[in-house]
């Protein structure tokens, strides 16, 4: 157990005569009596949460910060014993994992007045709490993850204190950083918005980047939210129904195997209505090649003119399909050049 000495703070207790004690400084609910027994992390998290007293039934397992608060070294064990008598002069646990190492989370040592943080399988006393957040705000982010484009752009995330109190937040990308970057947002206090922008990935291997923001003293901080972007070798379909394929193999050795980009749009024919027709209009042989894609994400044209894709980011950017496209002379007779779309399906996860 590694432990850091806490500031004192003297609660304003009422004791409601029900087993529950109330801080009205932070308006906190706090269970009396220490749980019986005691409590691997993990148990400490489930009894709070299935904890039934005084008519309540939201009780959850303190923050380091709420946690903190019952802290008064006038006293040994360093609590007021008049509103919380037979505390063990021990660790109890909060639900605050540490930020560094995720199998330890924070607690309190009321014999020393101390914070510390602790291996979760590793036994200490529990003390549920319920109610407001006077002097706590409450971090949350959305959303916590977002797959983006292959393609440079934007994207954002909203911040909110869903807490009573004031609360002060900052972000920072802690990964990432090299293709990812916070334009406007990186603070502020309560709500507020996270603009970020980020390069095209030319790589063949998707990649993601965190963004870590912390509110101080607040409820679930810090939050890590995610940024993942696939490779440039993903076909992209976008609003208006544009399908770019960035990188298409012409399985013909006898031509060297070639490689092209492409462009389609979706193209409704009222003689064919059944059909999901895409039109071709551009495309070109790709002259210099500085992207390497692996077999399985190659979008590839058969010598019987039909294109295999096997992976298509739809708009939302998270769902993928596989599709399959073949030419169609019959419809390609004004000039233009047609695929019909002959199987599609979303690609698993």
């Amino acid at each position: 157990m590694v432990f850091f000495a806490c500031p004192a703070w003297a609660g304003n207790y009422v004791d409601n005569g029900d087993g529950t004690v109330t801080d009205t400084s932070t308006g906190l609910m706090w269970q009396q009596t220490t749980a019986p027994g005691t409590y691997t992390w993990y148990q400490a998290m489930s009894y709070c949460g299935s904890l039934s007293l005084a008519g309540y039934t939201d009780w959850w397992l303190p923050t380091i910060d709420e946690l903190k608060s019952l802290i008064d070294t006038s006293y040994s064990p360093t609590i007021n014993p008049t509103y919380f008598p037979g505390t063990a002069a021990s660790w109890y646990w909060s639900s605050t994992t540490d930020a560094s190492y995720t199998n330890y989370a924070w607690s309190v040592s009321f014999y020393y007045g101390y914070d510390g943080y602790g291996n979760k399988p590793n036994p200490s006393y529990v003390r549920a709490v319920r109610g407001g957040h006077g002097l706590f705000g409450n971090l949350v982010i959305s959303p916590v993850s977002r797959d983006v484009i292959k393609d440079a752009g934007n994207t954002t995330f909203s911040v909110s204190n869903t807490g009573t109190g004031t609360m002060p937040w900052s972000a920072s990308v802690i990964s990432g950083g090299s293709w990812l970057t916070i334009t406007s947002g990186a603070s502020g206090t309560n709500s507020g918005t996270i603009n970020c922008s980020f390069t095209a990935n030319t790589s063949s291997s998707a990649r993601t980047a965190t963004i870590r923001v912390t509110a101080t003293g607040a409820t679930g901080s810090p939050v890590d939210v995610t940024v993942t972007q696939p490779t440039g070798c993903t076909a992209t379909l976008d609003g208006n129904l544009m399908l770019h394929i960035s990188v298409l193999s012409y399985l013909n050795p006898s031509w060297g195997a070639p490689s092209f980009w492409a462009y389609f749009v979706y193209e409704y024919n009222p003689t064919y209505p059944a059909l999901i027709l895409f039109k071709m209009t551009q495309a070109a042989i790709i002259t210099v090649r500085t992207l390497s894609c692996k077999t399985s994400e190659t979008s590839t044209l058969s010598d019987d003119l039909k294109i295999h894709i096997p992976n298509v980011l739809l708009a939302d950017g998270i769902t993928l399909l596989s599709v399959d496209m073949e030419y169609s002379p019959v419809l390609s007779t004004d000039g233009n050049i047609y695929f019909v779309v002959t199987k599609y399906g979303v690609v698993p996860n």
